[in-house]
């Protein structure tokens, strides 16, 4: 097989893996954040709002988002999972994907 760049390709996969590995995990620490905060705000269900007495660790919301990030995965495929929804900014009409400040 070649290498990548000069890269042996099972030091390449190893660093793939780790570097995915690392994604997963940041994800989940984000999500749980996010829906946390979103409680706080009163966006979410305020149960969300639950914290460890000692650490202040969003223990709610990390159960409930990764109970569904594990229902989510287990009910597709990673192919699924990954292909964009019927909100891709590919499908949306003309003009209706550009951000708040973007020019016409």
């Amino acid at each position: 097989m070649r290498e990548a760049g000069g890269v042996p390709t099972r030091l390449f996969s190893a660093i793939a893996l780790v570097a995915v590995a690392n994604g997963a995990l940041l994800t989940g620490i984000m999500s749980s954040r996010l829906a946390y905060g979103m409680a706080k705000d009163g966006l979410l269900p305020g149960a969300l709002t639950k914290v460890l007495p000692g650490r202040r660790t969003p223990w709610a919301a990390i159960a409930v988002t990764t109970v569904l990030a594990m229902l989510l995965a287990l009910t597709g495929s990673v192919a699924t999972l990954a292909s964009p929804g019927p909100a891709a900014a590919h499908r949306l009409p003309h003009g209706q994907h550009r951000g708040a400040g973007a020019a016409p």
